[in-house]
């Protein structure tokens, strides 16, 4: 490998440090596509985030224990869409670094640290879905708004512990004007950048996906169990799409730049034998990667129904009180608030599980949908099948 990596602390690729900026052999077609592909991102990322953060602080219907977990990964993608603007004209620029040394810290810093707490947020929603679909009643005392929060900021705070060696390694060269990883900082420059990239890819992909595979499928098990007793399986096969959606879409977006960096970190001679190639391999498998981060907004808020009502509210100016004052089920039925809690504590009333209402709500005396019924959508109670819903719930308890 080569003394450093530019331009991105995502990946260790060699490219030709013979230059001095700015260059004088013209602009790379590839790199130019790619620089303004970014822009693009970062357009649509900000736009679709920014949506996101708007709509779960605004209306109170948003503030769910999920929707903050969404939260936490759409602010993580919006720090990190501001840096893209940067690494769109360092890239057009063959690797040059025009920004100074205090960008350079920051803009890498931001990269590392999207890394992290993208997947480690995955993670995070991952495991609050089991716990809601697995243990609905148990999940009460753990799944509140107060959690969520420590849990939230958790993330972050490990998130800045992995990506310690990133910023350590990162360097600003002033007589190259480059910015990128000096791994001669530590050892020996071949041993450090196969430790290192084979570190970033367990911690940041391949442990995490271990971590959602095993939560989905236990997801998937839970689901169609419930779907069988109350006979509701076009709801359960909806379901299933969804989060085989959310794996595949994670896997499709950092799955190549992750198996590639694997590959060549373990077979360094690969990297040598596909030269020039191995470059704009990088770049390519990097920019599917940053997708990622405005995917996110389409993949877990357009699919469901409570944002996209939230979407509308805030682009055509729907009135607040219009998003916050009703609930729409899947069968058409509109249950306000306070008749679907009198509806659902009745009908447990009826079942004999009355003392069991109390699980249905939150430390901070809310009632929490998520909390009520493994394998029921949020906010979704059909009326025609709401005494079987209740008696399975009652019945997971005994």
């Amino acid at each position: 490998m080569g003394e450093s990596s530019s331009y991105s602390s995502s990946y260790n690729y060699t490219d030709d440090h013979n230059y001095t900026c700015p260059r004088t052999d013209g602009v790379d077609p590839f790199y130019l596509a790619t620089g303004i592909f970014y822009q693009c991102i970062f357009l649509v990322g900000v736009i679709g985030n920014g949506t996101v953060l708007y709509v779960i602080t605004k209306f109170a219907k948003m503030k769910t224990v999920t929707n903050w977990y969404i939260f936490n990964l759409a602010l993580s993608d919006m720090l990190f869409l501001t840096s893209i603007p940067l690494f769109s004209i360092a890239i057009i620029f063959g690797g040059c670094w025009p920004f100074g040394m205090i960008m350079c810290h920051v803009s890498f810093t931001l990269d590392s640290l999207n890394m992290y707490t993208g997947i480690n947020c995955l993670v995070v929603m991952s495991v609050d879905r089991f716990i809601a679909v697995c243990c609905p009643m148990k999940a009460s005392k753990y799944r509140n708004q107060r959690t969520a929060l420590i849990v939230n900021v958790s993330v972050w705070v490990f998130s800045l512990i992995c990506c310690i060696p990133n910023i350590y390694m990162h360097q600003y060269y002033e007589d190259r004007i480059a910015c990128g990883l000096n791994y001669e900082r530590i050892g020996s420059t071949e041993v450090v950048a196969t430790v290192h990239i084979v570190y970033m890819a367990m911690i940041g992909f391949f442990i995490p996906l271990v971590i959602i595979a095993v939560c989905y499928t236990l997801i998937v098990v839970r689901l169609r169990i419930v779907s069988i007793r109350t006979g509701k399986m076009e709801k359960s096969r909806k379901v299933n799409r969804l989060v085989l959606g959310v794996v595949l879409v994670f896997i499709a977006c950092w799955g190549p730049f992750y198996t590639l960096r694997f590959i060549f970190a373990l077979y360094s001679q690969i990297t040598y034998v596909l030269q020039p190639a191995t470059k704009y391999l990088f770049n390519l498998t990097l920019t599917i990667g940053y997708i990622n981060s405005c995917a996110n907004c389409f993949l877990y808020a357009f699919l469901s129904e409570s944002f996209k009502k939230s979407f509308q509210a805030a682009w055509f100016c729907t009135r607040s009180r219009d998003i916050n004052s009703d609930l729409t089920n899947s069968s058409g039925y509109v249950l306000r608030g306070g008749r679907r809690e009198r509806m659902l504590r009745k009908e447990m009333d009826k079942l004999g599980c009355f003392r069991k209402w109390s699980k249905l709500r939150t430390d901070d005396g809310k009632f929490d949908d998520d909390n009520y019924l493994s394998g029921v959508q949020h906010n979704s109670y059909p009326l025609t099948s709401l005494t079987t819903a209740v008696s399975d719930a009652c019945r997971s308890q005994e």
